[in-house]
This record gives C-alpha cells, sequence and structure tokens, in this order.
C-alpha cells in the first residue's frame, strides 16, 4: 500500500449511514478504507434525524449533517430543485467554515454540481464520484444527468464501472479527467462462516436445505419477477420440496412480486424479508447456497460480488458486462438475458451437484481476493489526489473544476 498522504479530503454523501444502497455502503467502506492514509477527512451528508444519531456519535470519521429543504410537493409542482437548493446552500456554510481543506470529493451528479460552485467560491478542487449512471433508473433521470455533468466538469473523476454505459459516457463527456474503478470487496468481512443456526430455525428452513437468495432492491431494472419465474420453473422441474427461495430487498415492486409468486402458487417457498443491515445481511449470506441476479441491464452490483467472497456461487444474467467478473462455469453460471428456461436449468445444476457448488464458490471468492481487493482500489484514489493536489498547489490549476 501506498505511503500515507498529506492530504485533506471533505467527502460530500447523500445518504451516508449503514444500511440504505450498494452506492452509499460502496461511499462508506471507501471513506473507512482511505481514511488512515490522509491528514484529515470529513464527510457532509443528509441529515435524516435520530436514525443517524447513535451511528454518528460511535462513528470515527466526523460526520456533519446537514437538513434538505422540507418543502412538500403542491398542484404537482416538483420541489426538489428547491429542497436540492437549500441543501447545497447550507452546505456551502459548512465548507466556509471548515479550514485547511485540500480537496472536495462529491459523490452522484447533483454533489458534483453544487460542489462545483462550492469549489469555484473558495478556491478548493472537486473530484467527482458516479456510482454508475442514472440513465438505468429512467430516461429523464439520464438527460437531466447529462446536463449537470455537461455544465459542471470536476477536476478529475472517479467512474464506478458497474456493467453500466457510465465509462463510456463519461469518457464523452469528461475525457482525460476519468479514472474508471471497480467495486472494491472487504473480504475480511464478506468470507466464508458457519451457517446462522438462530436465522434458519426463525424462518424455520432445515440446514440441509438449498437456499437461493437475492439480494436486489424491487425495482423495474432489477427484473426479480425473472427471478421467480426461474425459481418457479426450477420447482415444477425438479419436484423440490427443499428449496427456498428468499428475497432480502424492498421496492416499489413489492405488491407486484407477492402476487406473481402466489400465481405459481410458490408463495410457501418464497420468503419476503424486506432490505436488511449489513451484518444481518451476512447471517442471510451464510444460510445460502447460491446468489442470484436476473436483472437485464447489468448484474455487476456489489451484492454478487460480496456473496461470491463469501464462496457462494451466482447464477445471473450475463447483461452489462457481468461476464467481466463472473465466468461461466469457473466461478458461477452466466445465463443469456430472459431465458428464464436456462436460469432455471443453472438452478437445477448446483441442486443436484453439491461439489459443483463448492468449487465455483471456492473460485467465486478467489476471484474477488485477486481482482476486487481494497487496496487496489485505494491506490487508485490516493494516485488521483496526489495529482489533483499537485496540479493545484503548483499553480497549473487552469482546467481544475470544470474549465471548459
Amino acid at each position: 500500500m501506498d505511503p500515507e498522504c498529506d492530504i485533506s479530503v471533505v467527502r460530500i454523501a447523500v445518504d451516508y449511514y449503514p444500511f440504505k444502497g450498494g452506492s452509499n455502503i460502496h461511499t462508506r467502506e471507501l471513506a473507512e478504507k482511505i481514511h488512515p492514509h490522509l491528514r484529515r477527512q470529513v464527510i457532509i451528508a443528509h441529515d435524516h434525524g435520530e436514525m443517524c444519531r447513535e451511528f454518528d456519535e460511535h462513528y470515527h470519521i466526523p460526520i456533519i449533517r446537514v437538513k434538505a429543504g422540507q418543502f412538500q410537493k403542491k398542484f404537482g409542482i416538483p420541489v426538489f430543485p428547491l429542497n436540492n437548493l437549500i441543501y447545497m446552500m447550507r452546505v456551502t456554510g459548512v465548507v466556509k467554515n471548515l479550514d485547511d481543506i485540500d480537496i472536495i470529493h462529491a459523490h452522484n451528479i447533483s454533489n458534483i454540481g453544487f460542489s462545483w460552485f462550492v469549489g469555484k467560491i473558495f478556491s478548493i478542487p472537486v473530484i467527482g464520484m458516479m456510482h454508475g449512471t442514472n440513465q438505468a433508473n429512467s430516461r429523464i433521470s439520464g438527460i437531466y444527468e447529462t446536463i449537470l455533468a455537461t455544465l459542471f466538469k470536476p477536476a478529475f473523476a472517479f467512474i464506478l464501472d458497474d456493467g453500466s454505459v457510465a465509462p463510456e459516457k463519461y469518457q464523452r463527456l469528461w475525457g482525460d479527467r476519468i479514472t474508471v474503478v471497480r467495486h472494491a470487496i472487504d473480504t475480511e468481512i464478506y468470507a466464508p462462516g458457519k451457517k446462522s443456526c438462530s436465522l434458519l430455525e426463525g424462518l424455520g428452513i432445515p440446514g440441509s436445505d438449498f437456499v437461493v437468495l437475492s439480494t436486489s432492491s424491487f425495482l423495474p431494472v432489477k427484473n426479480i419477477d425473472c427471478t421467480i419465474e426461474a425459481f418457479a420453473s426450477f420447482l415444477a422441474t425438479t419436484g423440490a420440496s427443499d428449496a427456498h427461495l428468499i428475497l432480502a430487498g424492498e421496492g416499489k415492486d413489492r405488491e407486484a412480486l407477492e402476487a406473481l409468486a402466489r400465481e405459481h402458487a410458490i408463495e410457501d417457498a418464497v420468503r419476503f424479508v424486506g432490505n436488511q443491515p449489513p451484518e444481518i445481511l451476512l447471517e442471510y449470506l451464510s444460510i445460502s447456497d447460491v446468489i442470484v441476479g436476473s436483472s437485464l441491464y447489468s448484474n455487476m452490483n456489489r451484492s454478487i460480488q460480496e456473496a461470491m467472497a463469501c464462496e457462494i456461487p451466482p447464477v445471473v444474467f450475463d447483461s452489462g458486462g457481468t461476464g467481466s467478473v463472473v465466468r461461466h462455469l469457473q466461478n458461477g453460471i452466466l445465463v443469456e438475458p430472459a431465458d428464464i428456461g436456462s436460469f432455471a436449468e443453472a438452478l437445477s445444476l448446483l441442486y443436484r451437484n453439491p461439489a459443483l457448488r463448492q468449487d465455483l464458490g471456492k473460485n467465486a471468492r478467489r476471484t474477488i481476493l485477486e481482482e476486487r481487493n481494497w487496496d487496489d482500489r485505494i491506490r487508485q484514489e490516493l494516485a488521483v489526489y496526489r495529482k489533483c493536489v499537485g496540479l493545484y498547489r503548483s499553480g497549473s490549476s487552469g482546467r481544475m473544476n470544470g474549465s471548459r
């Protein structure tokens, strides 16, 4: 690992607390892993009230919580821009009162946009971080993101390769300012362990049963309906009475997904357990034989790779560059996107062959150890930090913070 950096960083995040979304967990782990290598790090994040207090009080990195505007939507008039503007103004006040800042590191396009202004006001270079692209959620979100990215270019930026078009998109928009990075997984936390007997008992699942786990959110882009369809086909073809599908997620599609399970008459074999905090999710991983990803957009999300680190083989649709981390019949099983029958066959193969599950699982962990480790990722981050601060301190800052 590189030596420590004589650099002070203010990290502007969104929802910085332990249990909400892959990008937020990613931001938190990054902050924790890089913290020992910095002279100073302060985190600025949204204030969600009491739910943050206990976490913040015991956390080893200083966190300053800032409230956004509280205006409510009326008569169909969107208030998000106004609430975000209020948040930006309050963050500006916080940064003004902080001294000795070398870099503002802003996560997501809205934070990058207003950090650009803050950086201009206080002459602080801004580094951006995009955890994929918003166009995965909707066309409108993608257009909004493109407009902001075109108007407000950071000095440098990290673009997470999550299997989306984000690297190509930001290469066009920001050119050589970007560094493409991968997810990094904490393989000390995410490691094979003993099955959680208490969780199995609570779920009423015998320890010898076959457990399929999905930790994706219930959003259209995740295509959880494909997971349920494939599991129903698997049960129909194998006649397995000792197999269970656990859906550890939440989202607007939940009611439709529960109805789909009832439609296939498999509701007794499908458990909707909701979002789980990381420490409880580890227990679910401990009892699982297979992790599944059925997004037709990309299955390179953190949850798949965390499960791989725990020696759990993935069965996933080969969408959005997923094959760069999951290799067919080497560390998991790749299925042609939307091929429900082949997905069911892959589950059947692993159900009937525990030895194959074990071999694929061990290779899966090896892949994460070699290709998704935090040491390599932190080296990348520190190299960009040094370059950014070096240019700024030397006065070569003509291109900093968005000179176009």
